[in-house]
């Protein structure tokens, strides 16, 4: 629930994960891991300041809104993509990878990347080459490809009829998270994201879990989400949910009574999330249509 102290607690997480000598949070039975990569929001920034205590490792932390200008941490995405093409896990090569999701999850959608063709004075000459063409080839002739990436152009996204069309916040948000993931979550990673569903539709909250699945798999890391969407915590096990309240002042954590994987959405707003409003709109709405037209 709003106001629990969620993103305290995973700044408290983050902090207990990656320093052994954290006195802000204990982490019983803890998981051998190489990194923490934190996805917040930019208000958030400040919650997740790396520790001071010389010699623990720090986390890696990435905004995760597109609304805002990107910070000086932050690569465009034709950066992320070029790291994500000279890129491997356990499952192969990370650009392959990165070819499935993009078929999947933006099936109505070509995606194009600056390439230079040849320097001509001050500024090269580029052209936009199709994906599966720029991205075809062998592993040496992909790293080559990868090498004439002008990375000072944005990716361009043209429909089935040719037209350049600009992504959506939704859109542009779940694509940078899906790059910025591939490109950085190595091996044994805790992968912390604060309310992913910000900017998405629920449909692309879906294919965020069945993409952020994908990436844990190839990984063999794991991920802790707070969230407020119902849309969520259906795509997961109620084994894996963990709901935040407060009683008397502190945070306390219960379990859910329903099997939340794949509930319905008003069982899920219902037993997870609560309804704790004395009076909707809808009801005074409904009062009002009663009242003038005795229906």
């Amino acid at each position: 629930k709003n106001g629990c102290g969620k993103t305290s607690s995973l700044a408290k997480i983050s902090r207990a994960l990656i320093d052994t000598h954290s006195r802000l949070a204990t982490v019983v039975n803890k998981p051998d891991l190489n990194q923490v990569v934190v996805f917040i929001h930019t208000s958030s920034v400040r919650d997740f300041t790396p520790s001071s205590k010389e010699g623990a490792a720090r986390a890696r932390v990435f905004t995760f809104n597109p609304g805002t200008p990107r910070k000086a941490n932050s690569e465009s995405m034709a950066v992320l993509l070029v790291d994500v093409a000279r890129g491997h896990d356990n499952n192969g090569p990370l650009l392959t990878h990165f070819s499935e999701i993009l078929k999947d999850e933006f099936p109505d959608f070509e995606m194009r990347v600056p390439v230079r063709i040849e320097q001509d004075g001050p500024r090269p000459k580029v052209d936009y080459v199709p994906f599966d063409i720029w991205s075809s080839g062998n592993e040496q002739e992909v790293l080559e490809n990868s090498g004439k990436v002008f990375t000072s152009y944005p990716l361009e996204f043209f429909d089935s009829d040719g037209a350049r069309r600009k992504l959506s916040l939704g859109q542009s948000s779940f694509l940078r998270f899906v790059l910025t993931a591939l490109s950085n979550a190595g091996p044994a990673s805790v992968l912390v994201i604060d309310e992913p569903e910000n900017f998405l539709h629920p449909n692309l909250i879906s294919r965020f879990m069945r993409t952020l699945n994908r990436i844990l798999e190839g990984t063999r890391s794991i991920a802790i989400i707070a969230t407020h969407s119902p849309f969520v915590v259906r795509e997961v096990q109620s084994a894996h949910v963990h709901v935040m309240d407060v009683e008397d002042g502190e945070s306390v954590i219960k379990k859910p009574l329903v099997q939340t994987l794949g509930a319905s959405i008003s069982t899920i707003s219902n037993e997870v999330f609560g309804d704790d409003l004395p009076s909707h709109l809808y009801d005074e709405l409904l009062d009002r249509a009663e009242f003038h037209s005795h229906s």
